[in-house]
């Protein structure tokens, strides 16, 4: 444990908190600052940080997680992040992306619906534009759609990502369908070291 003079303990957290901050900066170097923040729970003048505070620390360090591929570390980052501040929405729709990453739809969809109640704006927006992709990856056209139309409601900007998105999405369900249509289908779905043994 770091024993730093006041003044450079206070320059410490500063630092700490900037690189913590810093979703461009090396993920290793936002997971150590961010877990330094988090060791001490200290704001820059010493005092007790607020839970509000806590839960976004935690969340930049989940997505540094995200980022360095340890999908554990990072959901326990924004279950704790959930648990101090259940209102942190920004934090339901980190972890539902990373549901959605691990084609956990269920989960997903529900963080998404709770992300949508809470958030507001481009975050709003962003949220929409992520569950309509959900949608549309499980056939669920109608809903998808609606979502796509909210994204753009209240991100405008979003309109170019949601229509790639939605030509990718299209393009892996047709591949899909054109895959289970093939009558060798059931063999499609072995890797290929399962069907190498199957020969011999």
């Amino acid at each position: 444990m770091r024993c730093l003079a006041p003044d450079a303990a206070t320059a410490q957290t500063n630092q700490d908190l900037k690189v913590c901050r810093d979703i461009k900066a090396d993920p290793a170097a936002i997971i150590q600052s961010c877990g330094a923040f988090l060791s001490t729970r200290r704001t820059v003048d010493g005092r007790p940080a607020p839970a509000t505070a806590l839960a976004a620390i935690a969340a930049f360090r989940g997505f540094a997680y995200v980022r360095t591929g340890e999908q554990n570390r990072a959901l326990a980052d924004y279950d704790y992040a959930l648990n101090i501040d259940p209102k942190a929405g920004y934090a339901y729709g980190l972890r539902a992306n990373l549901h959605a990453a691990k084609r956990e739809v269920k989960a997903a969809l529900e963080d998404y619906d709770r992300a949508i109640q809470l958030t507001k704006g481009t975050a709003l927006g962003e949220n929409y534009a992520n569950r309509g992709t959900v949608y549309l990856s499980v056939g669920e056209d109608a809903l998808a759609d609606s979502d796509f139309k909210n994204a753009v409601r209240f991100d405008p900007k979003s309109r170019p990502r949601i229509e790639l998105q939605k030509e990718r999405i299209g393009s892996w369900v047709a591949y899909l369908k054109e895959i289970q249509a093939d009558g060798d289908y059931e063999n499609w779905r072995q890797p290929p070291f399962d069907a190498a043994r199957e020969i011999n």
